[in-house]
């Protein structure tokens, strides 16, 4: 989150090439169902680092977004001078993290569906 600050408030301007989440996005839908299609469950990973590195993304993640977004907008209704450096470190922490979410989701749901459906008893 620090980093995503300190970048931002050192660049002008940040610009993304959209088609990164786009594939990325792509790759998780076709994940999901390639899971879905063999009846594979995110839970039959426990005990294997994919499933803690998934968590561990969407946890580190999702409080940096919304941290930095309430920074942002306490900036914004006073009229504080960090509110540029604030909105460009969002925008990279939604980006990036966005991206990190939905890769490890494809590669979660690829490796459930690897494993297969879980066994009963």
């Amino acid at each position: 989150m620090a980093l995503a600050i300190w970048v931002g408030a050192s660049v002008e301007h940040v610009r993304f090439n959209h088609w990164i989440p786009i594939g990325l996005l792509g790759a998780a839908l076709l994940a999901a169902i390639i899971r879905m299609i063999r009846r594979a469950s995110i839970l039959s990973l426990r005990g294997s680092p994919m499933l803690a590195l998934w968590l561990a993304v969407r946890f580190l993640v999702t409080p940096a977004v919304i941290l930095i977004g309430l920074a942002w907008l306490i900036c914004w209704g006073f009229a504080l001078a960090p509110q540029a450096a604030l909105l460009n470190a969002l925008a990279l922490v939604a980006y990036w993290g966005g991206a990190a979410i939905l890769a490890t989701s494809a590669l979660a749901d690829l490796a459930a569906a690897l494993k297969g459906p879980a066994k009963a008893g």
